[in-house]
């Protein structure tokens, strides 16, 4: 029973409908994927070398999740300069703008650039991806219900 209405459904079927999806696209297998494989001061050094002027995110237990977004959508993601993929990860080890906690979850914006084997771009950070990842594809919908 949910303590606070007294009704044993603790949501309404829609929303444990998303939960449901959301929670099966997160613990569905994926493809694995090697990010940086160094130390947390080692991949904030190359941050810094390659994007001084941007702030980065370090991150580990990550997700590199494809949009499997149409192709009207494609295009109108492309014309922003930006590619249908993001950046889910489960640990934020530091983040250089304060913006999030070490031990917090994090979802990225839209891909600008993807270099050097596990810096992640988007139009305001840099997320650097430590260690063993995971590639995925998820329809858009999916992605944007992600919440902590």
């Amino acid at each position: 029973m949910n303590p606070v209405n007294g009704n044993e459904a603790a949501f309404p079927p829609s929303v444990d409908s998303c939960l449901a999806t959301v929670s099966g696209f997160l613990n569905a297998p994926g493809e694995p994927l090697m990010g940086l494989d160094m130390t947390e001061g080692e991949a904030i050094a190359l941050a810094k070398q390659h994007f001084p002027d941007k702030p980065y995110c370090l991150v580990s237990n990550w997700m590199l999740i494809k949009m499997d977004a149409d192709e009207r959508s494609l295009k109108a993601i492309q014309r922003i300069g930006s590619e249908p993929y993001l950046v889910y990860a489960h640990k934020v080890l530091q983040d250089s703008a304060g913006r999030f906690c070490r031990g917090d979850w994090v979802r990225s914006t839209l891909q600008v650039s993807f270099t050097h084997g596990g810096l992640f771009e988007t139009v305001n950070t840099v997320y650097v991806l430590v260690g063993a990842g995971l590639t995925k594809t998820a329809d858009p919908d999916v992605v944007m219900s992600i919440h902590g």
